[in-house]
């Protein structure tokens, strides 16, 4: 009983977490597409870190993305880290950017402030966790005792 409250309360706490950091994540992205510039970049490198998961012991890999690209004012800015990575990107690909004028360092890609899926999917995830966070609280709540006599 005691175990099913603390999973609930952790998958809360966790739902809640994810929530906000994908409302804030989602938010930037959007006021870079709204009050952003957009321009063409280049990836130039993309670095691949490889970790061993041992909760599992499989290999996993991180990559991040590097680009160049050409502000309005005809600046290049070179060696940018592109914040996001999907299979197939490979040095050379051409990615739309928004980029702020005052900060041309701090950039998003375009394909995630166009296409808001993945932040739906995160949201979704969210809820799921809040959900399956809330069953268990309610069996530590009732337990399958007093279901049974019901």
């Amino acid at each position: 009983m005691k175990k099913a409250l603390i999973a609930g309360i952790l998958c809360i706490i966790s739902a809640i977490l994810l929530f906000v950091l994908t409302q804030g994540a989602y938010a930037r992205d959007q006021s870079m597409k709204k009050n952003g510039l957009s321009a063409q970049a280049v990836i130039t490198q993309i670095d691949e870190e490889s970790y061993v998961d041992h909760a599992d012991d499989s290999l996993n890999f991180n990559y991040t993305v590097y680009v160049d690209y050409l502000s309005q004012d005809g600046v290049l800015h070179s060696n940018i880290d592109l914040g996001f990575f999907r299979d197939g990107m490979k040095e050379g690909d051409a990615v739309k950017i928004y980029y702020m004028p005052q900060d041309p360092q701090s950039i998003s890609c375009a394909e995630l402030s166009d296409n808001p899926s993945f932040y739906l999917y995160l949201f979704a995830a969210a809820g799921i966790l809040c959900i399956v966070g809330l069953v268990f609280i309610a069996k530590s709540i009732f337990p399958k005792s007093s279901r049974e006599s019901a």
